[in-house]
Parts: structure tokens; sequence; C-alpha cells
């Protein structure tokens, strides 16, 4: 009787791993997309980025899963042939276009949009198509947006939404887990040993989207050309107001489901250059993902997002939690500028009489600038997805700075950020070598300047091993000592004693007068971008290529990357196709076939024996 109720167990455990297989191999849906991105007029007259006739400075949202293919053909009409003809160098810049998908990683180099980089640029009237399949271990939440010029700020952005059963699944588990808790108090949640995934009901939790920018009265390109790369041109124009969900507008409204227990917030800064600050009265927020990676349910009651960082927040309401009020503080260049929107439910009074400007956003409970990078652990799955080791290989630093100096003027016509005395345009004609790939490197990143920056690195995730908080001074490992070694040699210290993984992401603020040492494992060979996210400091020379090399053929020397041979940009038809059902590969599904038969009978087989 006992080998009977083995064999049965072995049997079940077979079936298991079968459709864990099954599931493992399954194609994705394809995907078929084309965005018409030209210019619009507000009816105040002020001039932006419309994509398919999208009029709130946000172009489609798109939702995939985890190893679907999107094939997405963008045509360039942002400018009228006669702007296009100009003979110079800013409008031609404007008038042509790239797409970049901020934070989709992996993804191969020629897919990152880097115009004559990565891609030749889209001119006008041009059309490009961008067709990759979403590996499966990528997962969350993403955007995409121009990489070229100051177009994203006017438009020509959106949001994409990667669907997994990992995310999925990580909701449900921290639902159940704080579901019989009274009272949610500040850190990390403890999570129940044994979760009844299936026991939430899929109206419990509802989904909302919500998008923070800043915005500009005056066209971007008007303000970058007259006002920022003029010779008297400084860094960062005035800030003229925010946005939220694109809308300029303050007291809308979001409403709730009668039958809404929770709110799962995909929370986004899309800005030009504002950090941003999210608060929901009375409600703790339970921090799930930062910047497309899952990790340990963390508790705050104040978020900061620095330009490009995303989280996903689960709010659990309460039982009388019939009107929420969402606080939102942009950063300018002294204070803030303050907003409110309300979730609402039926039959709810909304206190609209309510005034954003009573709330002082650096008073918010559990407001900090600082990341919470020794707070915001991985889960241990994806710091296993991405092998990156506890000692780095090598170490490279980057020091960078403003410089206004006449002869910086006299060479750039304004004056300019740079890196390591280079700036943003030279490094793309002479990127930093990486030896290898496949190895574990520590990035330096010294601020010399007294402002906060928020970087942001294409093609990679990392580690961030050790963040000043402002006023440090600078690391340099040959020089040991200092505010910012001590800090730095704290650090090292407490993973070591804690044994946790430091924060993962794609983008952080790097604050004035301090320093960043982040950690990455190079696994995708190109030429990868590591720049500061504010726009206007971008197209002032605030960033810098690196080279990842290609492995050679015996796999020991490393072969410098080869320019992309760039297809045409409007490919031969017959190289996309054109439905939007998924198609499944026959011999794929006729294996697991087989295998699954086959595994039936054995299983009978033991039984019968």
């Amino acid at each position: 009787m006992k080998c009977i109720f083995l064999k049965v167990v072995q049997a079940f455990m077979l079936m298991l791993i079968l459709f864990e297989f099954i599931e493992a191999t399954e194609e994705g849906t394809l995907y078929v997309m084309e965005f018409n991105v030209m210019s619009e007029y507000t009816p105040d007259k002020r001039r932006y980025i419309s994509i398919n006739g999208y009029n709130e400075t946000y172009g489609p949202e798109i939702r995939v899963k985890s190893g679907d293919t999107l094939n997405l053909k963008l045509n360039n009409w942002i400018c009228s042939e006669e702007e296009a003809a100009k003979d110079d160098a800013i409008w031609k810049d404007y008038c042509s276009t790239a797409l970049h998908f901020h934070g989709v990683v992996p993804l191969a180099n020629e897919f990152d949009g880097i115009p004559n980089l990565t891609q030749p640029t889209i001119g006008y009237g041009e059309s490009y198509w961008y067709n990759f399949t979403i590996d499966k271990s990528t997962c969350g939440t993403f955007w995409y947006h121009a990489h070229s010029s100051v177009q994203y700020g006017d438009g020509l952005r959106g949001i994409l939404v990667i669907e997994c059963k990992d995310y999925d699944d990580h909701v449900k588990k921290t639902v159940d887990s704080v579901t019989d808790v009274d009272e949610l108090v500040s850190g990390v949640v403890t999570m129940k040993r044994k979760s009844n995934v299936k026991g939430l009901a899929q109206h419990e939790v509802q989904e909302e989207i919500i998008t923070l920018s800043d915005w500009y009265t005056d066209w971007n390109f008007e303000i970058l050309k007259d006002r920022v790369l003029s010779l008297t041109g400084g860094t960062d124009p005035k800030l003229d107001g925010s946005l939220i969900n694109g809308k300029y507008s303050d007291n809308e409204t979001i409403k709730l489901r009668s039958d809404t227990n929770y709110l799962l917030l995909r929370v986004i800064n899309s800005g030009m250059s504002g950090t941003q600050v999210f608060h929901l009265d009375g409600f703790q927020l339970i921090i799930l993902e930062t910047d497309g990676i899952l990790i340990r349910p963390f508790i705050v009651q104040t978020l900061t997002l620095a330009v490009g960082q995303r989280y996903t927040v689960l709010v659990k309401l309460k039982a009388e939690s019939n009107v929420i009020r969402m606080v939102n503080g942009c950063n300018k260049m002294m204070g803030y500028i303050t907003k409110q929107w309300w979730f609402y439910k039926d039959n709810a009074h909304l206190r609209l009489s309510q005034n954003p400007s009573d709330v002082r956003i650096k008073l918010l409970p559990g407001y900090t600038k600082t990341e919470l990078y020794r707070d915001l652990e991985p889960l241990q799955e994806e710091s296993k997805k991405l092998g990156i080791k506890a000692d780095p290989d090598a170490t490279f630093e980057f020091n960078y700075a403003y410089y206004k100096d006449e002869q910086t003027k006299l060479k750039y016509e304004t004056g300019m950020y740079k890196v390591n005395n280079r700036t943003y345009s030279e490094y793309l004609k002479g990127p930093v070598s990486l030896p290898e790939v496949n190895k574990t490197y520590d990035m330096i990143i010294n601020a010399l300047d007294h402002m906060r920056h928020p970087w942001h690195m294409h093609g990679h995730h990392f580690q961030v091993v050790s963040l000043g908080t402002g006023g440090e001074g600078q690391l340099y490992k040959d020089v040991q000592e200092g505010k910012a070694w001590d800090l730095y040699q704290n650090d090292l210290r407490h993973w070591a004693q804690t044994g946790k993984t430091p924060m993962i992401r794609d983008s952080i603020n790097i604050a004035g007068n301090s320093y960043a040492v982040l950690r990455i494992k190079t696994e995708l060979p190109g030429k990868w971008l590591l720049h500061c996210h504010v726009d206007w400091h971008m197209m002032k020379g605030l960033g810098i290529v690196f080279e990842v090399p290609a492995a050679s053929k015996n796999g020991t020397e490393p072969v410098t990357t080869e320019p992309l041979p760039y297809s045409t940009k409007e490919p031969n038809p017959s190289a996309v196709v054109h439905s939007v059902v998924a198609h499944q590969n026959k011999s794929k599904v006729i294996a697991v076939y087989i295998i699954i038969m086959a595994a039936i009978d054995g299983a009978f087989y033991w039984l019968l024996m």
C-alpha cells in the first residue's frame, strides 16, 4: 500500500513538472501597433507632440505579457517639411526621433532606441519598426519615450506594462499576508509562510496607473533653443506646473468600485526634471516593485520618485474608505508644486473645498529625499536572475560637474556638463570600454556640483551598494579617507553582517556634492547609456556611453562590438507578421503532447505493477 501511495505522489509530481514545462515553453502573443507621431496645439496654443491623436501628452498604454512579441511601427510627422529642412542642428534633432523602452531589461542593444548609436535616426516622413520579443524574465512597470532632443516632455511618451504570473502571485501573497492585520506599520511586511493565493477574488484589487510629470508653459523646443543652449543659457529653466495622468488640472477624481478592498497603484515619474512626491492621506503604501524588480513588501507613508523611477504599491482600504485624498508634490528649484486628486466610491462626499496649499510636502509623514537602498530588498528569485557577484572584478570612477568657463563656451557655444572632462556627444564617438562580458563591475559616480540628479542606466539593472545623502564629498578608491569613504565602508559592513541584497533598480537620484556606487553584471554586448534623466542636462552633455564587448567564438578573448548593420527603416512587409493572434510552434506542441502521453502511460504502469 505504501508503495502505491509513493507511486501516486511520484506521478503527481511528474505532472506538476510537465505543467511547468508547458508553461515555460508556451509562446506568447504577437502585438502589431502603429504610432503616428505629429505635432498638435493645446487650446492656449501650446505646441505638443501627439501619438495617434492622444491629447494628454501621453500616447497609448501598451500592456503585454512576458514572452509576448511587439511589432511597433513609428511614423515621424513631428515637424513640417519646412521645419525639417532647416539647416540648424537643434531643429534637426527635434525633427528626427527614436523610441526607448525605459527599463525593459534584457533587450538587445539594437532595440535600445538611441539615434545614430543603436539605430538610424528616424527623419521627417520616415518610418521605423521596433520588432522584439519580451524576455520571459521581464515583468513589471515600464514606460516608453523619445530619446531625441526634448521631445518626450512634449508628449512622445507612454506607459508599458508587462504582466506575468510572478507579479500576480506576489500581489496575492501580500494581500493574504496583510488581510488580518488591523494596523500596518512602516517597515518590512511579515509574510505568511503558506499563502492562500487562490482565495483572492479578482474584484477585490483595483489597479490604477498614476503618471506624474512636470510641465512647461512654453514649447520645449523654444525653451531649449533660447534659454538652455544659448551662450548665456542655464541648466534648469523655470518650471511652470505639473501633470497627473497627463492633466494639468487639480481636484480630479478616480472612481473606486464598490467592492474594492485594495488599490494596486503603478506610480511613474515620467517628467523631464522634477523629483515627485506621492502620498495618500491616512493610508500606508506597501511597495511591491521597484523599476521592474519585485521586492520584499515594504511599508512607507510617502513615496519619493526620481525621474524615470517606477513603483508598484498596494493600499489596503478601510471599511469607511469612501474618499481618499491623494497628494502630489512636484519638485521645482525652490519648493514644490502641490496638487490633490481624489479616489472615491459612489455616494461619497468629496471635500473639494480642501486646498492643496494647506499641505507642506516636506512635513508629510515619512517624507525623505533619501533613496531607501538598505530597505527595499529584492526577492531572492530576482537576485538569482541577475547573478551579480558580491565582489566586483573592477571599478570605474566617473566625476561630473557643470562648466561655464570661456573655453567651454567657445567650444560648445554654451555651458556644458562634463563627465571626466568629456560631454555625452564625445562619449558617443568614443565609449568607455568595459573589459569583458559576464563580469561584475562597480561604477562610482561622483557629483562635483550641488544639485540632485536622476541617473538612468540602459541595458542593465544595478545594485545600489552605497549612496551618499548629500554633502559627504566624493568617493575615490585610492583616497581612503573622508566622510564618503567612511559611509562606503559602513555600507560594505552592513551588507556583510546582514547578508541582505542591496536595492536593485535602473534609475536613482544622486545628491549634490556626494556619490553613488552602482554594481552591474555585463550580460548584453553593445553600447549602452548611463545618463542624467533631466532632459535639459542630457542636452547639455550629462551622460556617458559604455561598451560591453561580445564574447569571442572560443569564449576567451573579448571582441569589440561591431557597428550595427542597420536594416532599412521600412522593412519588407513580409518580414512582419500582421496578425495579433497567438501563434504556437506546432512541432513544440506535438513534442510536449508526446511527452505528456508517455508520462501518463508511465504513471499508470507504475500504479498497476
